[in-house]
């Protein structure tokens, strides 16, 4: 591990790629072949089939291959060529299996190959393009990996029988062509090519276990794992693929899964039940969100997530028994190093480059561990010791919060020089010769300086703005300016005063621009706040007499009021005073004398409420003998208008004729007919039947005459006074 946090493998892994099975295969059929030896009898393959093998003798150079035995001789010697196997009539060839052979040159055309199942020619020289495949329906395994071959791959369309191909480590272009149809498909190796376009669809390839596209030029998304049951091993690292990771519910024989080096976006998708997952690589991607949880994962040997833009914590490693490597380095994790006990086969740890907190766990009994690295962070307390770790070879903890002694180097010590970085920190200054040889500093502790000391800022409350952020540190004795106000601090029902060691404004009152001197420890200023206060006015609201109450209180925000009664006398005209409201016209919270109220953040008007007086007119039948008198059931404010009833319930007198109504039971009133009107004084009215003694019967005009000119001469019937 070198002083950067790069450890041994971390990043540029060989990944595990199932196209070495192609190039198993293609020597294991040789000995095969070689293991058949030939046979007593001898038939005759078809010329077209024995031409085609002469093409790939003559256009590869067939006289330079490092094993050539029986090429180019007798008809029907053809099954005894080396690679070469027909079926058991040898009346066809099955299989041409010349890989890592010297073949250079170009591939002939293979079309009249009618019954080839096997085509082998991996790891030689060849140039030039892939030939068409079209029609060779028996074809099971094709495997040109690791030649010079250029052009596109050919349509595989109607190869139903395939089920390997591996094109890897040529010089192909183009795009990957469709993969509909090829329900028997198990490998699919194109890597490392010069393949542009998108990965097709794998929908319906239920049989596929390893598909390799990695190091090409390929764009667009992942296609989805759906019904991907078998799949083991998807690489696809080193391209330019956009997206986030499909779902990985149907692949529960993951075991490998490689897409660093892409443009990958998140989240990432669960791995839940993915028990045989060994290797899962996203570095270099821009992959966002948390991390999934690792619970289970019992055979994860590496997982390497490093340069994307992942939050949240690291997951909790516990159970992961396999893991040797995990690197979740240069993202934007937060929380602390989960504990890393039980882990015994951990070979390396890089969590640096992000804002990770909190102490180092504990790497008792990690005996593997050969690098460690949590760099650029924000840890503190102490280093854990490092006893038994006695395959350490670098541990990089710089530009932390540290503090402490440095532990011992581990006994025996395998530390390489210069390969582990422990400053800036705040580590104690102790001379240890190891740790010199260790960083490549004398002393070590050389750029560890001693802690800093912090002043703080603190709302203390506030509703608003936020504090200011002094960015200095101090030394003990060193003179602080303290700031102002520049985040706009505000707290509802306060202005801001200035700042105090206290919170309850019980320490020092310091203002902007006040120095002082710092102590050995930190210092947090609150925000000082003084309570605005408040005032209750009251209004008479149009009163016509009194006067208002006054309340001299002032109030805080939140301080209880008690509203003052009607102690004025407050009238006006044809009302009564009906308590207080908060509206002038009514429409606000009402309040009596007496009740209390919170004061808000704002002055408070109170406005005398007052209710509209209201009067009646009763109709009185004056000693009549029968009948009712009206009832007039309207009610009517002082100046409304009053229209007098008639005489609607038929009263009589004996002896007399009903003669209006009057506002005096003997006459002596205001005399009023029916229908006639007149304005509601301040009071409620009586009217009173009027009789006419019968025999002399005036009309009731004349009877209103009378009232109108204040003479009774008009008529001689006198009226009846009770």
């Amino acid at each position: 591990m070198d002083v950067d946090g790069k450890t041994a493998g971390a990043g540029t892994r060989k990944f595990c790629n199932w196209s070495f099975l192609g190039r198993l295969v293609a020597p294991l059929v040789v000995s095969l072949v070689l293991a058949l030896g030939t046979t007593a009898a001898h038939a005759v393959i078809p010329a077209s089939e024995r031409q085609v093998l002469l093409n790939i003798y003559i256009s590869t150079n067939g006289a330079g291959w490092f094993t050539n035995t029986g090429w180019n001789s007798a008809v029907s010697t053809e099954c005894n060529w080396y690679g070469v196997t027909c079926n058991v009539g040898e009346s066809h060839v099955t299989e041409i299996s010349l890989g890592n052979n010297n073949l250079a040159g170009t591939i002939p055309s293979l079309a009249a190959l009618t019954a080839l199942e096997l085509f082998v020619v991996s790891s030689n020289q060849l140039t030039g393009p892939i030939p068409s495949l079209a029609g060779m329906t028996t074809l099971m395994s094709f495997y040109v990996d690791g030649n010079q071959l250029t052009g596109a791959i050919p349509p595989l369309a109607g190869l139903t029988s395939l089920m390997s191909l591996s094109v890897g480590f040529n010089n192909l272009t183009g795009s990957i062509p469709s993969l509909a149809g090829l329900t028997n498909l198990a490998n699919f190796n194109a890597r490392q090519n010069g393949l542009t376009g998108t990965i097709p669809p794998l929908t319906g390839l239920s049989k596929l276990e390893g598909f390799d596209v990695s190091y090409n030029k390929l764009t667009g998304s992942l296609p989805a794992f759906t019904g991907l049951t078998h799949l083991a091993i998807f690489q696809a690292t080193f391209n330019k693929l956009t997206g986030a990771i499909p779902d990985f519910t149907d692949c529960g024989f993951l075991y490998d899964f490689s897409v660093g080096f892409n443009l990958l976006t998140g989240p990432l998708p669960s791995l839940a039940g993915l028990t045989g997952l060994t290797y899962f690589n996203i570095e270099l991607n821009q992959i966002a969100g948390p991390l999934p949880a690792l619970t289970g994962l019992t055979s994860l040997f590496q997982f390497s997530a490093y340069n994307n833009k992942l939050t949240g914590s690291i997951p909790s490693l516990a159970g992961l028994t396999s893991l040797s490597s995990f690197n979740v380095s240069n993202n934007l994790l937060t929380g602390s190093i989960p504990p890393l006990t039980g882990l015994t086969n951990l070979v390396n740890f890089s969590a640096y480059f992000n804002q990770l907190s909190g102490s180092i766990p504990s790497l008792a009994g990690l005996t593997k561990l050969a690098g460690f690295a949590v760099f650029r962070n924000q840890l503190t307390g102490s280093i854990p010791p490092l006893t038994g770790l006695t395959g350490l070879q670098g541990i990089n903890v710089k530009d932390n919060k540290l503090t402490g002694d440095v532990p011992a180097v581990p006994s025996p010590n395998a530390l390489q020089a210069g390969a582990s970085q422990l400053c800036p920190n705040y580590l104690n200054h102790t001379a240890n010769a190891a740790w010199d040889t260790a960083t490549g500093n004398s002393p070590w502790f050389g750029t560890c300086t001693a802690q800093p000391i912090d002043v703080t800022y603190d709302g203390n409350g506030n509703t608003g703005g936020s504090p200011p952020v002094d960015p200095a540190t101090y030394a003990a004795g060193a003179t602080v300016t303290v700031l102002g106000n520049t985040g706009n601090l505000v707290k509802s029902g306060y202005t801001f005063a200035a700042w105090n060691t206290a919170a309850d404004g019980g320490g020092t009152n310091y203002a902007a621009g006040a120095t002082f001197a710092i102590g050995a420890s930190g210092v947090t200023l609150y925000a000082k706040w003084t309570p605005i206060t408040f005032g209750v006015t009251y209004n008479g609201n149009a009163n016509t007499g009194g006067s208002v109450p006054t309340d001299s209180g002032t109030y805080a925000a939140g301080a209880t009021v008690t509203v003052l009664g009607n102690t004025g006398n407050l009238v006006k005209s044809g009302y009564s005073f009906a308590g207080w409201n908060t509206a002038a016209n009514g429409s606000g919270t009402n309040y009596a004398g007496g009740a209390t109220f919170t004061m808000g953040v704002a002055n408070v008007t109170l406005y005398a409420k007052w209710t509209l007086v209201t009067y009646s007119v009763t109709y009185n039948g004056n000693g009549s003998t029968g009948g009712s008198a009206p009832v007039d059931s309207g009610t009517y404010a002082t100046g409304a208008t009053v229209t007098v009833l008639g005489n609607t319930g038929i009263l009589v007198k004996s002896g007399s004729t009903f003669a209006g109504w009057n506002t005096a039971a003997n006459g002596t009133g205001t005399y009023y007919n029916p229908a006639e009107t007149f304005a509601m004084p301040f009071a409620n009215v009586t009217l009173y039947a009027q009789w006419a003694v019968v025999g002399a019967t005036p009309t009731l005009q004349t009877a209103k005459s009378r009232k109108v000119h204040g003479s009774a001469g008009t008529f001689n019937l006198p009226l009846v006074v009770p």
